[in-house]
């Protein structure tokens, strides 16, 4: 029986099976591609609305995040304006506490000078009650000097520990200001067992010293304190020449017992030790001299601490001695008159802790800074002083504290207090330093405060 394309298509009314399955199968395929088309058309609709979801959305996004981008810059610009208002607003501050500050130092300057010369007329017309008083004075503008210098301090090392706590990799820096700050307490260890022992030494070298037991005879006693004898120092050193035919009576006497002559044991003890000032360069009129040589080199801060040790020992050992005898007694006036030339040469050496004169060689040490090295051995508020002292009492725990301290946000301009039992001297530079620092207190606070 034929097949393929010789086979009949119809046979007996009815189509052949082989041809019925072919169009059964082309129709089943044409089915198919038009279901495959219509998904691929609905895929393609779909991607594309998706496209456009997606591009709304994106567009939708961006513009969002534009929109954040724009409230973040204008919030960082905001935030700038104040930091740069603030900023000038420290920098005014800084300006008109360091011109107060200035004017401060400079009124306090004029103020010791004017109380020096008073004290030296004093001395020349034997006017005691007039010494007595000056000298109570000049004693409470040191004290005042001294608690300026420990403010002064401790802004300073405020302002350096604050600036450490605030930079990045602060857990370092901490570290490394800990390591800097032992330092400074191991030095200041090492210069306060120097300074304690001196003294000490000194003292008990002193009190040794026949010259402290020498006698007072009374021409010797009018010149020591304030007599016109010629060819005689002005700080009491005695010479052979100078006791001439007024000390004829007396003379066997000053022979064998010798005249007492605190000056004179003042720079042997300086010079046993090294020291390189004299005596006579201390005095008002010579101290520019030491000035000199600290810009010089040739002093330095080892032996601005020595001399400073030696003259506390020094007016230890007067004050222990006009303490023993009559005070009504010359040799009473004569101590006491001691007693002021010294502190007066004392202090013709710490005042020049406000020179701002450089060091030869230095752009950035000055005059000022190697005396208040020196210093720093006898006032607490160095930084080497305050961690020594934590240290000893808290260990590593007590220097964490301190630390924490020295970072406290502090107010520069907050007036001196006024505390129960000072003496009107006491009052006197504390008054007046308020009413220099108090208009800018007030400007800061907005509240009133002590005058």
């Amino acid at each position: 029986m034929p097949r393929g394309k010789d086979a009949p298509i119809q046979t007996g009314g009815q189509l052949d099976p082989y041809v019925q399955q072919s169009m059964q199968q082309s129709k089943q395929q044409q089915e198919n591609r038009l279901l495959a088309a219509m998904q691929e058309k609905g895929a393609a609709q779909r991607a594309t609305q998706q496209g456009r979801t997606a591009a709304m959305q994106s567009g939708v996004q961006m513009g969002a995040q534009a929109v954040l981008e724009r409230r973040r810059q204008a919030a960082e610009m905001e935030m700038a304006d104040k930091r740069a208002a603030e900023n000038e607003k420290a920098r005014r501050e800084d300006r008109e506490f360091t011109e107060v500050m200035a004017k401060i130092n400079m009124e306090f300057q004029a103020k010791e000078s004017e109380l020096s010369r008073a004290m030296q007329k004093a001395m020349f017309e034997q006017d005691h009650a007039a010494k007595k008083e000056i000298a109570e004075k000049q004693l409470a503008w040191d004290k005042f000097n001294a608690v300026l210098g420990e403010k002064a301090q401790i802004r300073d090392t405020n302002v350096i520990v604050s600036l450490i706590k605030g930079m990045k990799k602060s857990s370092e820096n901490e570290e490394r200001m800990k390591t800097t700050m032992f330092n400074q307490a191991d030095q200041f260890d090492r210069d306060k067992d120097k300074y304690d022992s001196a003294k000490e030494n000194v003292k008990m070298s002193i009190e040794n010293d026949k010259r402290m037991d020498g006698i007072i005879p009374r021409s010797a006693w009018e010149v020591y304190t304030g007599g016109k004898e010629v060819g005689v120092s002005t700080l009491g050193f005695v010479s052979p020449a100078a006791i001439g035919h007024r000390f004829y009576k007396e003379k066997k006497k000053v022979e064998e017992e010798g005249v007492i002559n605190p000056m004179g044991v003042l720079q042997d003890q300086i010079t046993r030790r090294q020291g390189k000032i004299s005596v006579e360069d201390l005095t008002t009129e010579n101290i520019h001299r030491i000035k000199e040589q600290i810009i010089e080199g040739t002093i330095q801060t080892e032996d601005i601490n020595e001399t400073l040790g030696v003259m506390d020992a020094m007016l230890e050992v007067i004050a222990d001695k006009k303490q023993s005898v009559d005070s009504k007694s010359r040799e009473s006036d004569f101590l006491g008159d001691t007693h002021i030339r010294i502190s007066q040469l004392k202090r013709n050496l710490t005042k020049l802790e406000h020179s701002d004169t450089k060091i030869k060689g230095s752009e950035t040490e000055t005059v000022g800074k190697r005396v208040s090295y020196a210093l720093r051995t006898i006032r607490n508020s160095s930084p080497g002083n305050r961690v020594s002292r934590a240290r000893a009492a808290g260990g590593d725990k007590g220097v964490d504290i301190v630390l924490e301290e020295m970072s406290a946000p502090m107010e520069p301009y907050e007036p001196m207090q006024i505390t129960e039992g000072m003496s009107k001297y006491d009052l006197e530079p504390i008054q007046w330093y308020n009413e220099q620092i108090f208009p800018l207190y007030e400007k800061q606070v907005g509240i009133g405060g002590l005058r």
